[in-house]
């Protein structure tokens, strides 16, 4: 399963950040039920802006799709570090590991994100939930 973050930028400037593409779905639709003029977004539309690169946006201004092992790079090879000095781990062992650390902290920063913390204080809180230090 290949996990990802999205951060999708309204028309209005409000940004939203979710793990979940039917979510990011749902929060455009409901940012614009009120224009008469908008079309509902559906999994096509969205498949189409972040794999097939179409420059059709309606209803926000921006969406952005990042893998989530690259986004949390640096968590999570701190993390592999700190596992290879208890024991020496399989690969397959490390990959499943990592997934579901980087689900972990994934969780922790949407929320993060959208309730208006910033970059330190979202650090923080993995650092201190994730037992790790960055």
């Amino acid at each position: 399963m290949k996990l990802a973050v999205y951060k999708i930028i309204h028309n209005n400037g409000e940004v939203f950040y979710t793990n979940d593409r039917r979510e990011l779905i749902n929060n455009i639709n409901d940012a614009n039920k009120c224009d008469a003029d908008f079309h509902k977004v559906n999994i096509n539309t969205i498949n189409g802006l972040l794999y097939n690169k179409s420059k059709q946006t309606r209803g926000f201004k921006e969406i952005h799709r990042y893998d989530a092992q690259d986004y949390f790079k640096d968590y999570l090879d701190v993390y592999v570090d700190g596992l290879m000095k208890k024991k020496d781990y399989s690969p397959k062992t490390i990959m499943r590991f990592k997934n579901h650390f980087t689900s972990f902290i994934n969780a922790i920063e949407v929320d993060g994100r959208n309730s208006g913390q910033n970059d330190e204080q979202i650090r923080e809180r993995i650092n201190a939930v994730g037992l790790v230090k960055v």
